[in-house]
């Protein structure tokens, strides 16, 4: 039965839940002898404490004081209404008021019933036999051909018939080359008409485009990879910041790949926290003692570091290392504890350092063992995997080493004209390759990328359906191959980019800045990178370097999540 509500109406409502209590059916007899009709409506649940006047009868036009008696008894999962007469030809409704000891269904609370059989003719009875028209001749072509053979076989039986001058079908004959030529395309297209009809099912589909287009409809994105990240702690002699984009890599022979990774973010240092200068307070006579696994206070002799509470240190001995944040840092005064454990006992107070952490370690660290040694380092700087390449459409004015000039070409861009209301039809740039692969993703999804057009910034999105014909878009997506694709609006949903090649002044002056390299090659072990690349002479980066004089970098822990 269909929901019948006051201000919905809609033929998905359901009473499969138990707790409800409402009219599923009625049911309408016409041979009950002394009423016109009984009307038996069938509860979703037996009645249970539904008062008797809670059942009312509405509706119809004319007629609309119906008698009626009812029939209800306590637990019974239906009540019968007897009519002594009859209503109009309209609608009427048997409705509940009261669900009793069961809440009643806002959409099931009333179920329609007619007094009258309606038909289209006012005529119930069963139309005279007639005479069924004789089902028409298949059509000559065969729709179900799909192959070369199929096509092969169904044009040469045509052409047989149709036109019997074609009748040399040898394999040499001019008839039979233009027949497998047919053919040959007939074969194509339907391979493409399948192939389309696959990719718009999710469980058929092969294209990675289709499946992150139906991904998106069902709330689910496609996952591309993630560039590998690390820390890199970096010993300096001034106070400063270690730039962003700042590059270190791994010592390497010149026939092996580069490996680069590059700070994320602009980063405070300081040298009272060199990997040198934090220390822990010792105990006099104390030389084999540990920091014990499940830790998570430590002294530092000292008040001189420069820690705070969310900064990140690194505890390192031979392969253990471990990475926390620091949780508190107490400047004390307490008596007793010593630079080192061969050093006399002070009875005075003295100054140290008490740093507090979130994760308890997982293993333990002797500070005054010799082998291997015991290093804390406290200036670190997130790094990410990934070496920065730059691509232009046209030469620029300035071309670093490892700059990248597109070379177009059938495979690697579409181009298609776009009729405009009022002159002829304009080229525009729909789709472009980027000229590396891979490019390196972040934790987040979006392709380490930076399209710039005409020396203005673009912005990625995941689509181009809300985009307004002025917003500067663009979809990023990678194929089967890995190879990053670039989509561009057509001026009404995104911003257009007109390409003519014939015409050098209607091609844009198209900037691509991205990260690339082997995701699964930023999966390296500690200590692997410890060289800084030196950034551009005259660049931010160069300034920065040289303020802080932050030559000697150590990676710190596993860069891994490169996949």
């Amino acid at each position: 039965m269909s929901g019948v509500n006051d201000y919905l109406r809609w033929d998905g409502w359901r009473l499969d839940d138990p707790a409800w209590q409402g009219i599923r059916y009625v049911d309408i007899d016409y041979n009950v002898p002394g009423f016109f009709a009984v009307i038996t409506a069938h509860l979703a649940r037996p009645a249970d404490s539904i008062p008797p006047e809670s059942i009312v009868v509405t509706g119809g036009r004319r007629i609309t004081d119906l008698t009626f008696e009812l029939d209800l008894l306590s637990g019974a999962s239906q009540f019968t209404l007897s009519f002594p007469q009859r209503g109009d030809h309209s609608n009427y409704y048997v409705e509940l008021t009261n669900g009793g000891a069961n809440p009643l269904h806002p959409h099931f609370r009333r179920a329609a019933f007619n007094f009258y059989v309606r038909c289209e003719t006012g005529d119930c009875r069963p139309e005279e036999l007639s005479a069924t028209q004789a089902p028409e001749l298949p059509p000559s072509v065969d729709l179900a051909q799909k192959d070369f053979k199929g096509f092969m076989r169904m044009l040469s039986d045509w052409v047989r018939v149709r036109n019997p001058f074609w009748a040399d079908l040898s394999p040499a004959s001019t008839e039979r080359m233009l027949l497998e030529l047919l053919s040959h395309q007939a074969d194509l297209l339907s391979c493409f008409q399948d192939r389309t009809a696959n990719e718009a099912f999710l469980d058929t589909a092969r294209e990675r485009y289709s499946m992150r287009q139906h991904g998106q409809l069902l709330g689910y994105k496609l996952f591309d990879g993630q560039a590998a990240t690390t820390l890199v702690g970096f010993d300096v002699i001034n106070p400063g910041f270690v730039p962003e984009n700042l590059e270190v890599s791994a010592n390497r022979t010149a026939s092996e790949a580069p490996l680069i990774f590059y700070v994320t973010r602009r980063t405070a240092v300081h040298p009272n926290n060199n990997s040198e200068a934090l220390r822990p307070a010792a105990w006099p006579g104390a030389v084999s003692a540990a920091v014990a696994p499940g830790a998570t206070k430590l002294l530092l002799w000292g008040q001189t570091a420069q820690l705070s509470a969310g900064m990140q240190v690194v505890f390192v001995q031979g392969a253990k290392y471990q990475v926390v944040t620091l949780r508190a840092v107490r400047r004390l005064d307490l008596p007793g504890w010593v630079a080192l454990p061969t050093d006399a006992p002070h009875t005075g107070d003295q100054p140290v350092l008490e740093l507090e952490w979130n994760e308890p370690l997982a293993a333990a660290y002797q500070p005054w063992a010799n082998n291997p040694p015991f290093r804390l380092w406290g200036n670190l700087a997130h790094a990410r995997h990934g070496q920065a390449r730059r691509a232009f459409m046209q030469t620029p004015a300035q071309l670093r080493q490892g700059d990248v000039i597109l070379q177009l070409n059938r495979r690697n861009h579409l181009v298609t004209p776009m009729q405009r209301a009022t002159g002829p039809a304009v080229p525009l740039l729909r789709a472009l390759q980027a000229p590396e692969s891979p490019v390196l993703f972040d934790e987040f999804g979006q392709p380490l990328f930076a399209l710039l057009v005409e020396g203005e910034q673009w912005f990625p999105v995941e689509h181009l359906g809300a985009s307004q014909s002025y917003d500067t878009h663009y979809i990023p997506s990678t194929d089967e191959n890995g190879r990053l694709w670039l989509q561009f609006g057509d001026g009404t949903r995104g911003r257009e980019v007109p390409f003519d090649v014939d015409a050098n002044e209607s091609v844009p002056q198209l900037e691509m800045r991205y990260r690339s390299g082997d995701p699964l090659a930023g999966n390296c072990s500690r200590d692997t990178l410890t060289v800084v690349v030196a950034p551009p002479q005259g660049s931010t980066e160069a300034d920065a370097l040289a303020g802080i004089g932050g030559n000697s970098v150590r990676h710190q822990c596993h860069a891994g999540q490169g996949r």
